[in-house]
Order: C-alpha cells, then structure tokens, then sequence
C-alpha cells in the first residue's frame, strides 16, 4: 500500500510540475522574424520539432544533411550565403553524425507543415558502411519531439513507422533511457497501449525543446554578427561556368599536397596519419548497410504525401579514397543502388561522384570544397525552381 501511495505522490508531483512548465512555456513563441532561422547551423534547431515547423513558410525547401554544412561556411559558395536575397528559401538541418534515419524521422514529424512539398537530401557515401549509423551517434542526434510528432503522424505509412520503431529501438541500444521513451511512444502509437506517462513525457519533451531551443534562438540575435558581404545573385543572373572559374581560383593556390585538399586540413589532420592509412580500407566496401533501407522509408514517406525529392549524392576525395583502398570500383554500388530507390520511388537524382577526382572538389577527404558546393548550389536551384 505504501509502494502505491508513494506512486501516486511521485505521479501527482509530476504533474504539477509539468502544468507549471508548459504554464512558463506556454507564451515562447519561437517564430524567428530576422531571416536568420533557415540557415542557422545548430544542432538545437535540428532537434527541435516545436521550432522546425514554425518556422517552414509556403515557399521553404528543407535541405536535409550531415557534417558538410559545418564547412565553408565563411565563403561565398557555401548554399547559405549563396542563396541569400534570392528566391531560394532554404530551412537547413544537419551537423556531424547526422544520417538517413535521423532524416527520415525529421521529415516524418515535418511533412504537415511542409507546404512547398520540396525536400533536399545530401547523401554521403560514406553513410553505407556495413554497420550504418553507430548506436552512440544516433543517440547522440535523436529527437524526442520529432520522434513523437513522427509516430503521431497518420499521414506516415504504418508500414514505414514499424520499420523505423525497430530500427530506433535496436540503435538506442546503449541509451536506456532513450530506449524506453522511444518504446513508450512506439506502444502507445502503434499497438494502441495505453500509458499514464505519455502525456506528460510528450509536454515535458515538448516543453523542454521549446526553453532549449528557444534560449539558443535568442543568443543567436543577442550575438548576430555582421554578415560578411558576398555579391548577391538572382535566379537570372546565376552564372555557373563563372562561379566554377571563381571557386578554383580561389582553391588552386591553398592545396599543393598530393591529394588536392585544403593545406590547413592536410597539415592539421592527414599528413600525419598519411604513411598509416595506405590500403586500411582494403577489405571494405558498401555493398551491404542497412542505409539503403532507411533511405527506402525516406522515399516511403516523401510518396506517400507527393513531396517531391532532390537526392544528391555528394562527392569524396577520389585519390585520397584511393590509396587508402576503397577504390572506386568498390564506391560505385552506393551511386547505383540509391539511382534505383530514385527510380522506384520517383526522386530527383543527381550523382556528383563523377566529380570525385576533381582537384579541390572537397577540403578534406569528404566535404564539399569551393567548387564542390557550387555544383551542389547548381542543382539546388535548379530544383527549387521548378
């Protein structure tokens, strides 16, 4: 009787608790009213739900991805300050560890505020590992909101969600406490349990993402620095035989290492792992990887609810790949497999990995240099204006 009490106690004092919460959160509107929102690169505003679909007007494209948008961001080229004062209005998420399944849940939880039906998504080859997205760092970028706002979703198919219940459930393997709240949510949404602590597990989350994301947004204004002044463009005027002359000029004379990345990153990073990395890739390759289906419940959701897709497969560092093994003969199933998902489900595809031995393509072994965001940039535009 006493363990029961002591429940009821423990039951009551949450609730109190989280009628106070959202009373405080009830008022934090998170509209952003500067133009900044969009292109904000934080990892807050990718978690969070209350946030995202806010701030998606009639005419955003999301632009889904991973760590490349951490690079370049101080350039001309970089699609954030590219598409500043033009009529491509880009809501951009993503950061390091990011990968498909994040993307699908994030889109998931999105589509009813999606009113443009335009999504982008940056697809590294590097994500189709054998394994896939690693336990840790998929918990690392789980969402709780959007997971909720995912599994509420009726426009999801109920095929799609249980293929991404399991999936979540298996990767937060090594978060318990993740793992139960995700199976609390999956029960309740999927097998129709019913749960005393859903409720307020969903305003607690819910209230939580709005005081994080919303202090994050208002340092953001309060610390707003001075952009920098690059030209600006109109879709009539977007020269890409120019902006390619201008990104390799301003590449050719910061990369003279054999590989043709950026000298900063080779001195910082691989020149001292260089005599170690010949042929470690060797027995690899991406045949294999769960990717592929999490990409598949992508495409799932997107045609279901007539989004239309823009998948872009990103280029990597050919010579550097290369020497360390993975050769290109051994890259070329990733390009082939995600054109045939392309196919199947309708998606706009681009495959950039023709251009994976381009000097200066990418700064490093992976992310997109100069030119290499310019020719992202092209396609880009071309899809946001059809």
């Amino acid at each position: 009787m006493k363990k029961i009490n002591s429940f009821v106690a423990a039951l009551v004092l949450l609730a109190m608790f989280t009628v106070v919460v959202h009373f405080i959160c009830a008022n934090n509107d998170l509209k952003d009213n500067t133009g900044q929102f969009g292109t904000w690169y934080n990892t807050y505003k990718d978690l969070s739900y209350n946030a995202l679909s806010r701030n998606l007007e009639k005419d955003s494209v999301l632009m889904l991805g991973s760590s490349e948008f951490r690079h370049g961001r101080k350039t001309q080229y970089h699609p954030t300050n590219f598409f500043k004062d033009t009529d491509v209005k880009l809501v951009t998420v993503g950061g390091p560890f990011n990968q498909t399944l994040f993307h699908t849940v994030a889109l998931g939880s999105l589509q009813p505020h999606l009113k443009s039906k335009k999504v982008i998504l940056l697809v590294s080859p590097t994500w189709f590992k054998h394994s896939g997205v690693k336990k840790n760092d998929y918990a690392l970028r789980f969402s709780e909101t959007e997971y909720f706002a995912f599994m509420e979703n009726k426009n999801v198919p109920l095929k799609t969600k249980k293929y991404v219940a399991r999936r979540t459930e298996h990767l937060l393997s090594k978060n318990k406490s993740l793992q139960m709240k995700a199976r609390m949510i999956d029960k309740v949404n999927l097998n129709d349990e019913s749960n005393l602590l859903y409720g307020f597990e969903r305003r607690h989350a819910f209230d939580k993402d709005k005081i994080t994301v919303g202090a994050a947004m208002r340092f953001m204004m309060k610390n707003k620095k001075t952009p920098q002044k690059f030209e600006r463009y109109t879709p009539d005027n977007f020269n890409w035989n120019g902006f390619l002359k201008e990104a390799y000029r301003d590449s050719e004379y910061k990369a003279d290492n054999p590989f043709y990345m950026s000298n900063r990153v080779w001195r910082n990073k691989f020149r001292q792992v260089y005599p170690k990395m010949k042929d470690v890739r060797l027995n690899q390759n991406y045949n294999t990887s769960p990717e592929y289906n999490d990409l598949k419940a992508f495409l799932e959701i997107a045609k279901a609810n007539d989004i239309k897709v823009k998948l872009i497969l990103l280029p990597v560092n050919g010579r550097w790949y290369d020497y360390t093994g993975m050769t290109a003969d051994k890259r070329v199933v990733v390009g082939q497999k995600i054109q045939k998902l392309a196919n199947e489900y309708g998606a706009d595809y681009t495959n950039m990995t023709e251009y994976s031995y381009n000097k200066y393509i990418v700064s490093d072994a992976v992310h997109p240099w100069n030119e290499g965001w310019v020719r992202i940039n092209e396609k880009v535009a071309e899809f946001a204006h059809k």
